[in-house]
This record gives C-alpha cells, structure tokens and sequence, in this order.
C-alpha cells in the first residue's frame, strides 16, 4: 500500500466504488484501463435493480438472505451477459 493515499469516501457507496477503482487502474499490473468509476457504478446500480426479480425467477430467496455462492454465481452471470452485449455493440 506504499505510496497510495487513503482517500475518504465519505461514507457514500458511490464514492467508495470510484475510489477504489481509481486505486485498482494504478496498479502496474492493471493491463488495461479500467472503464471509469461511473460507468461501473451504472452497471453496479443496473444488477443490483434486477438482483431481486432474478431472485425470483430463480426461485432463491431475498437478496439480502442469499447465500455466498447463489450470489457470486449470479453476479457471474450477469458480468458474462454484460461482456457479451458489449461485443455485440
């Protein structure tokens, strides 16, 4: 963590996300930029508005009593729909 400053979020979600992917592109390792903090913050908003009705049509409970795994591989899912639209585009 040398040489990267902690930076206050303010206690907002919003901000925090934007935060920390700033910290995540300045990483040598990082291959490519990463798209910016908004724009994941727009797909983070979109999932989590749909997070319920899938939990719905997949017949699983609330998304605040999800287990760990229906979670992740519904995030998985929805990161794999996401990738594919955009080659579409």
């Amino acid at each position: 963590m040398e040489n990267h400053d902690i930076q206050s979020h303010q206690n907002k979600a919003k901000e925090a996300m934007i935060k920390i992917r700033n910290w995540f592109n300045g990483f040598f390792y990082v291959k490519d930029t990463l798209p910016s903090g908004l724009y994941i913050w727009d797909l983070y908003s979109k999932f989590i508005k749909r997070l319920e009705e899938t939990c719905k049509e997949k017949r699983l409970p609330i998304p605040s009593k999800l287990e760990y795994n229906d979670f992740t591989r519904i995030t998985y899912e929805y990161l794999v729909q996401i990738e594919h639209l955009q080659k579409e585009a």
